[in-house]
């Protein structure tokens, strides 16, 4: 993928390449995760809506895909920061992310790593982040060594403690997805599915 120019141009040359809407889906009245054959509707909420460029950045910036093993992992990526800032929506999706630990631990663990040495793009504003340059960007974010021993310690605390409150949390989404199962099938075809 090129990556010269602005983060917004990045995003939009990587859309465009990847077949995903230009606006990265906020249009859309139902975001559909996929696994495998599955799928797992939620409402577009306008709380989601505000978050996607910037977790569309975190994306860019970390170098994780946008399959499922990727979300898996950005999820652990965004947390391992610190989290979400005030966007409570991708609190609760990052924390539901952080189940598929359980399925793909090693990719999960070594992008939970790599977040704990940079910081995310929730602390800055969309349009600010955008309209920097990619590689200005990830200098921006990128952290200060730390003290080893204070790091590893910090980060299993932190990891732990992303796994079990995403057990809670996971369990509500799919509680949400079972209830929005019936509507999206109805409704489906009224476009706005990913």
């Amino acid at each position: 993928m090129n990556e010269s120019g602005t983060v917004r141009e990045v995003i939009e040359r990587h859309r465009m390449e990847s077949g995903i809407a230009a606006d990265g889906g906020a249009s859309d009245r139902w975001v559909v995760l996929r696994l495998g054959r599955i799928p797992m509707p939620f409402p577009n909420s306008s709380a989601r809506r505000k978050v996607i460029a910037l977790h569309d950045v975190n994306h860019l910036v970390a170098g994780v895909s946008t399959g499922n093993v990727g979300e898996a992992e950005i999820s652990a990526w965004e947390l391992a920061r610190g989290g979400c800032g005030k966007y409570l929506a991708a609190w609760g999706l990052d924390l539901a992310g952080m189940l598929m630990g359980f399925v793909w631990p090693i990719h999960v663990l070594r992008a939970f790593s790599t977040g704990r040495t940079m910081r995310n793009a929730y602390a800055f504003d969309a349009d600010e982040v955008l309209d920097m340059d990619l590689a200005k960007l990830r200098q921006v974010l990128t952290r200060p060594d730390r003290s080893y021993f204070s790091s590893i310690v910090g980060s299993a605390a932190l990891f732990i403690g992303c796994l079990i409150l995403a057990v809670p949390v996971g369990a509500a989404f799919l509680f949400m997805v079972i209830l929005s199962l019936p509507i999206w099938a109805l409704t489906k075809d009224e476009g706005g599915v990913v």
